[in-house]
């Protein structure tokens, strides 16, 4: 309905219709604050039931010690064979003092004895390239590979 071509009765009916709906709404927002007003005040500062508590952080301890030491232990070696390069592999040029890479023992068990060595790889420095160079080594045939 358009209200700027309605005549003067018609608007006239309207706003007594709406006059009526908000004296209805007034006196339904006046009974819910009366029963508001009438409970509890626990009740008032309860949360809703569908609201979850929070959850307490449990304070974390010490890490709890291992009984073991899951890796095995480096047994004493009979022999020591250390790899490494004389001059670079790359540029045949002359190698700085060697440091050690990495070490890692094989357990060779003949009959009689058991031998034990520590493959000791050794870093070492190219004047010329200008970089660290280390050999490969397979270990079943203890020599050094160059790739």
């Amino acid at each position: 309905m358009d209200l700027l071509s309605a005549p003067r009765s018609e608007l006239i009916r309207i706003i007594y219709e709406q006059q009526d709906k908000i004296t209805a709404l007034e006196t339904q927002i006046a009974e819910i604050k009366a029963r508001l007003n009438n409970q509890d005040p626990k009740q008032q500062n309860k949360p809703p039931s569908w609201v979850k508590p929070n959850i307490k952080n449990k304070k974390k301890g010490p890490r709890k010690k291992r009984e073991e030491n899951f890796g095995r232990k480096l047994d004493i070696p009979t022999k020591q064979i250390f790899h490494s390069f004389n001059i670079c592999p790359d540029c045949n040029g002359r190698l700085g003092k060697p440091a050690i890479s990495y070490t890692r023992q094989t357990i060779d068990i003949p009959p009689s004895k058991v031998e034990i060595t520590e493959h000791v790889i050794c870093k070492r420095w190219c004047f010329s390239c200008k970089k660290r160079v280390t050999p490969k080594v397979n270990f079943q045939d203890n020599r050094p590979v160059a790739y």
